[in-house]
């Protein structure tokens, strides 16, 4: 289980202030496997990795761009800053092109060997990535149990059932 209470900026929903966030997030993290916290928000508080780590769980550090896709230095750097602070990198940026489609799968595929890194394409020009990431090397995918909570992300019956198919 990935606990996640994702900031506004981010895409999230919650409506309190930033230490209340926190809090709750802090509260659920014994509970989780996971902690997926923004990038934005570590660069401030370091507070939630140094817990995770006392808790022995992962941390998953994102970066949202919800109005396009970083060059690809720019995503290469962010998944290293990414890397130094938590053990997983999650990128999730919107494809203006197939091109900027490529380049997240090409990174994804460049990662493969070194730390996790959770690459996502959001929208519909990304749509597709959610599935096929995870055979260039992304450590995971999210799907929706009811509605979705990100632009093209699928439920995780659609996910499943087409993942089946591939694989």
């Amino acid at each position: 289980m990935i606990a996640t209470n994702r900031a506004k900026s981010e895409g999230g929903r919650f409506k309190g202030a930033e230490e209340e966030r926190i809090s709750l997030l802090e509260g659920v993290m014994e509970a989780a496997d996971a902690v997926d916290i923004e990038l934005s928000t570590v660069l401030k508080d370091v507070r939630i990795v140094e817990k995770a780590k006392k808790l022995g769980i992962t941390t998953i550090i994102s970066f949202h761009d919800f109005t396009g896709t970083p060059s690809r230095d720019e995503i290469s750097n962010i998944i290293e800053k990414m890397h130094e602070l938590g053990d997983v990198a999650k990128v999730a940026v919107t494809p203006k092109s197939l091109e900027d489609t490529l380049t997240l799968l090409e990174l994804t595929l460049s990662s493969r060997g070194r730390k996790p890194v959770v690459t996502i394409g959001m929208g519909a020009l990304g749509r597709h990535t959610r599935i096929v990431a995870p055979l260039y090397g992304s450590a995971l995918t999210y799907g929706s149990v009811n509605e979705s909570v990100a632009p093209g992300q699928m439920s995780v019956w659609e996910l499943r059932r087409i993942l089946d198919l591939l694989a």
